[in-house]
């Protein structure tokens, strides 16, 4: 790919090992020598490398090495989608199970759980794919399990 192309901050195909892949560029290092020449070098990290929330480390790459634009390389495409889809899916199983942990706390602590999941001002509430516990959650919680323990005493 021609070297004037290349921007940072975009990203583009590669092959490696046989497999297409995603390379971001982070930074482009040009030198001129004193024959009229100039030589390029890419530098930047392949986005398949990066693990939840760590950085990819960064790699050097060849100018001929890059195919083109990402989105000119049809295969990419398809697996960011699929990606994407994968993630979203994970988000919304992850969403569905704390809304039904915040019910299950609730009937635990036997309270009737607020219509509206978004008041700030609950015991227990969602969100980003969890339960948060108030304070006034965690005294109910504690009170229940004290009322549970003095049941199975007089058992």
């Amino acid at each position: 790919m021609q070297t004037a192309k290349v921007k940072v901050g975009e990203l583009y195909a590669i092959k490696r090992r046989g497999e297409l892949v995603r390379f971001y560029c982070t930074e482009i290092v040009t030198r001129k020598s004193t024959q009229d020449n100039t030589r390029s070098e890419f530098f930047g990290t392949i986005v398949e490398d990066r693990k939840d929330g760590e950085k990819a480390p960064v790699i050097q790459v060849n100018p001929a090495d890059l195919l083109g634009p990402f989105t000119e390389q049809a295969e990419l495409v398809e697996r960011k989608a699929r990606e994407d889809a994968e993630r979203k899916e994970k988000a919304e199983a992850k969403e569905k199970q704390a809304k039904t942990d915040r019910l299950a706390l609730y009937e635990f602590v036997g309270v009737k759980p607020p219509v509206k999941l978004d008041d700030y001002r609950q015991l227990f509430r969602c969100s980003y794919g969890s339960v948060d516990i108030s304070s006034e959650g965690k005294a109910a919680i504690i009170a229940s399990v004290h009322a549970l323990r003095k049941v199975g005493e007089k058992v």
